[in-house]
């Protein structure tokens, strides 16, 4: 087998070997007649390359499409972790062991304690509209004093992370659980301007300059609510009105110049069928349609 091809015990030569330690206290008490042999072993095998590898990921404008086929499958455990970690940007781990206790009552955020994140520290998820549609459906499927949200379906135990890289793989996608992480992060850098830090606060990661991490003690809560609304929003759009067609415009008809009728107009005022008296006033002829509005370019005929 090739040095350099070879797998992780090779890569691995003090650990194959044992503990060093133990080995030289061994030989200072003349249990061994030389030292530890993996000093020898790592001076002389050439240095292997480092692998730059990153976990496969799936582009942001095709996670809607994916979205849409995870959906379409029947209803599990397993198909409802998966939506609710892509749409909350969560670790597999963090979505797999999640606890009813950790989600508030009106299902806006899911407070996920600093036992279960990997950095140490509890990271308060804010819950977008479609993100408490999953737990809602989630329910339907919970077990009586279970406190998982997503059990498995025999043991009630949590998900295994096979359970949800085998639902990816089965997909025929060439992406890892892991990489929708990295699709949410391309889609804030490409289609927000949202700031690294609040990216990197959705993500639960530490700020790398530790000075400014040592003054910056804010959670972002209020942006990371907007951005993961907006990131919810581009993964499952809600869904759009239907224009309902519109009603035709009511058309004015045409009166019949046999329904145009003679009368009398005063000056300053109307002055009714009759012709008015002769009281010194001033009158003009004016013709009317049938429902009292004046007939522009007609002349009533004089009323005998």
């Amino acid at each position: 087998m090739s040095w350099l091809k070879s797998g992780w015990i090779f890569r691995k030569p003090r650990a194959a070997c044992g503990s060093g330690s133990v080995l030289d206290w061994c030989y200072a008490k003349g249990l061994r007649d030389s030292e530890a042999p993996m000093r020898s072993l790592a001076r002389g095998l050439p240095r292997q390359p480092k692998r730059m590898g990153h976990f496969a990921a799936l582009p942001h404008f095709e996670v809607p499409a994916f979205q849409d086929t995870l959906r379409a499958k029947p209803m599990s455990a397993g198909t409802l972790a998966l939506e609710l970690l892509i749409i909350t940007a969560v670790r597999s781990g963090e979505v797999r062991h999640a606890l009813w206790s950790e989600v508030d009552d009106d299902l806006t955020i899911w407070t996920i304690p600093a036992e279960r994140m990997k950095m140490g520290v509890e990271h308060i998820v804010p819950l977008s509209r479609q993100a408490a549609d999953v737990l809602r459906r989630a329910r339907q499927l919970s077990i009586d004093d279970n406190p998982y949200i997503f059990p498995g379906p025999i043991s009630g135990a949590a998900l295994t992370d096979m359970a949800l890289l085998e639902l990816v793989r089965g997909m025929d996608v060439p992406v890892t659980v892991h990489g929708f992480r990295s699709s949410f992060r391309d889609w804030v850098a490409d289609e927000t301007d949202t700031a690294d830090e609040v990216a990197e606060a959705c993500l639960a990661h530490s700020i790398g300059n530790k000075t400014k991490a040592a003054y910056l003690r804010t959670d972002f809560f209020r942006k990371r609510r907007a951005l993961m609304q907006l990131w919810a929003d581009h993964c499952l759009p809600p869904a759009r009105i239907v224009a309902l067609p519109a009603q035709p415009v009511a058309t004015i008809q045409q009166t019949p110049v046999s329904a145009v009728v003679n009368c009398w107009e005063r000056e300053g005022g109307f002055g009714g069928l009759k012709p008015p008296g002769s009281q010194g006033m001033a009158v003009r002829p004016v013709c009317l349609d049938g429902r009292g509005a004046r007939v522009v370019g007609k002349l009533g005929g004089g009323i005998a």
